[in-house]
């Protein structure tokens, strides 16, 4: 039987390759970890960057120094942030889908977006069916830009006080500020820009 002898720094050059190919076979991979080389070992070290948790459109987003967990993907562009800043995807993030453009495109949770509490109707209600209706038929994470008419006229079938509900609830700003406390309202992805 042939006897190997290695010196200090090779064995821990193996060492670190098993390590490696054993996280890599791992039945959750690490996707946040990025391998660090040296000569005499290797290690696992988190990523960091700047980012952002929780943000509303249209106010000053001032990032912070991030380290994802284990359980968060980080998806990176080599293209700038439609928002300005690295930030972490939300349940309401869908939205933003319509206005901005996100390579990939932002996937909403299963389900799609949380729908408004269409509650503030209900004091208008039978007279609203009409609106009701019109609510069912809006897609998951999307403002609507247009109102239903009748054929030849200007103004909507809608209520005022409907197309305002609509308008103040259907998009991304009213659902952060509704669900921003939630316990499931990030999910765990990262957008990462260059």
């Amino acid at each position: 039987m042939t006897e190997f002898k290695f010196s200090y720094e090779t064995r821990s050059l193996i060492v670190g390759i098993i390590l490696l190919v054993l996280v890599g076979l791992a039945s959750e991979p690490v996707k946040n970890f990025k391998p660090v080389n040296t000569i005499k070992r290797a290690v696992l070290e988190p990523e960091k960057f700047s980012g952002v948790k929780f943000f509303r459109l249209g106010e000053i987003i001032e990032p912070a120094e991030v380290t994802p967990t284990k359980n968060e993907e980080i998806i990176r562009s080599p293209k700038s942030s439609p928002l300005g800043v690295n930030f972490q995807v939300n349940k309401c993030s869908g939205y933003l889908n319509q206005f901005l453009t996100f390579a990939p495109p932002l996937a909403p949770p299963v389900g799609g977006c949380p729908k408004p509490d269409l509650s503030a109707l209900a004091p208008t209600l039978p007279a609203n069916q009409v609106c009701l209706e019109f609510i069912a038929t809006i897609p998951a994470c999307t403002t609507p830009l247009e109102f239903p008419r009748r054929n030849g006229e200007q103004a909507s079938t809608l209520s005022p006080n409907c197309q305002n509900f609509i308008k103040e609830e259907f998009n991304y700003n009213a659902c952060f500020d509704t669900h921003r406390h939630d316990p499931d309202f990030l999910l765990p992805e990262w957008r990462v820009y260059e």
